[in-house]
């Protein structure tokens, strides 16, 4: 019996095995990568009370009465520019002149804007009453030293990247990225360098398209390979990427081969030198969808159609990938919302179907619409979208209007 999508997924993830390797990295240039521990922070964050406008620091209760109309006018007893540390405590009845950024003066519990202020040389008119507290950044208010800044988990992104420095982090914990073997399969398939095309034969689109959604899913392609369709060949060619010198892969994805034809030898391949776990899953593109293991590695091959192939990839490799680097359980798959469907959609019961589509914002609502062939040789389809909407195993045709599930699959 086929596996529903959902079934498919939680046996692939649950092979996953905590063999982290994780290493001590410098954050700068280390984008990509998921912290592999909580980072605590080894200084108050913001380290002082600062400004957060430019303006002047008073006391509140100075200007409780200050209005356009009726001005407080204040000697400007202080002039705190960025870069400079103030020790001097402001005296009542003053104000000091302060940059964004600055270390706010002992005493000053309010910034008024400078927009809310008339300047002169040596004093200020307040044009605008305070509160205690407003325009001004408490040290720590952020975080206190040695409170988790950074919990293990978080992707290391540029805004994370700026966090970890912020908190006086040079160095920190992160997963090893997977290291993934590709391979493609087919006699009819040949290079892009074979000029002029010869009767018959196909370029082999999902080398290329492998490699990069392996890259965009952070992970590292480790070797990529073509197998001719043979037994022999695809059994000598798996065994050896096992011994590699620079070490196996953690992950094994084939394209091709994993269906009933004749010259279908992934299959039977891992079957006689490795597990096989699981092969077909109740969902459209996508049927014939081999899950095992050889050796040390994960193993998943998927269907040699390339939007099957791309799409089986969307569903269960990127998942599978991100949880070997060690993202959080909530940030394996893509983003999946609710939008109205603009136009009917044919669906037969049984198989979850991924449905390549646009999907926009109007009007404070998200609307989706099919695009393109939806054949799964057919890529321009798929080139032209930035969602699939998924049609549930037992739902049959839908009408405009209704409301459906979306895979975000754009960045």
């Amino acid at each position: 019996m086929m596996k529903t999508v959902d079934e498919a997924l939680q046996l692939m993830l649950s092979y996953v095995r905590d063999k982290t390797e994780s290493y001590n990295f410098s954050p700068f240039w280390r984008t990509g990568y998921v912290v592999a521990e909580d980072v605590t922070s080894e200084i108050d964050l913001p380290p002082y009370s600062n400004s957060a406008v430019d303006g002047y620091g008073v006391y509140a209760e100075d200007v409780t009465d200050a209005s356009e109309t009726e001005p407080i006018n204040l000697p400007v007893s202080q002039d705190i520019p960025a870069g400079v540390y103030p020790t001097e405590t402001l005296k009542p009845k003053t104000a000091a002149r302060i940059m964004t950024g600055a270390p706010v003066p002992p005493g000053v519990n309010a910034m008024i804007m400078r927009e809310d202020t008339r300047e002169y040389r040596d004093r200020v008119e307040i044009l605008e009453a305070a509160k205690i507290g407003q325009h001004i950044r408490k040290q720590g208010e952020e975080f206190k030293m040695g409170e988790v800044g950074v919990r293990a988990g978080t992707f290391l992104d540029p805004a994370t990247i700026g966090l970890l420095t912020s908190l006086g982090k040079s160095e920190v914990g992160l997963h090893r990225k997977p290291q993934v073997a590709i391979f493609t399969t087919g006699d009819e398939v040949v290079d892009l360098s074979v000029k002029p095309l010869p009767p018959g034969f196909l370029y082999n689109s999902n080398l290329p398209s492998m490699k990069v959604a392996v890259e965009d899913a952070h992970a590292q392609v480790h070797s990529w390979w073509h197998l001719p369709d043979d037994l022999a060949a695809t059994e000598a060619a798996l065994l050896n990427v096992m011994n590699e010198p620079e070490g196996a892969p953690d992950l094994i994805v084939t394209v091709g081969g994993v269906s009933v034809g004749d010259r279908d030898f992934v299959k039977p391949a891992l079957e006689k030198i490795g597990t096989l776990e699981l092969w077909k899953i109740a969902m459209k593109p996508g049927k014939p969808l081999a899950f095992g293991t050889l050796g040390g590695a994960l193993f998943v091959g998927l269907p040699g159609n390339p939007v099957s192939a791309l799409i089986g990839f969307e569903v269960f490799v990127r998942p599978l990938l991100r949880k070997m680097m060690g993202f959080s359980e909530d940030r394996l798959s893509r983003p999946l919302i609710n939008a109205t469907l603009l136009s009917p959609v044919r669906h037969t019961q049984g198989r979850r179907e991924f449905v390549r589509a646009v999907a926009h914002f109007q009007d404070g609502e998200i609307f989706v619409v099919p695009v393109g062939a939806q054949g799964s040789g057919m890529l321009s389809g798929l080139s032209q979208s930035n969602a699939l909407f998924i049609v549930p195993e037992e739902v049959g045709n839908l009408e405009a209007n209704v409301r459906v599930k979306v895979m975000l699959i754009e960045n």
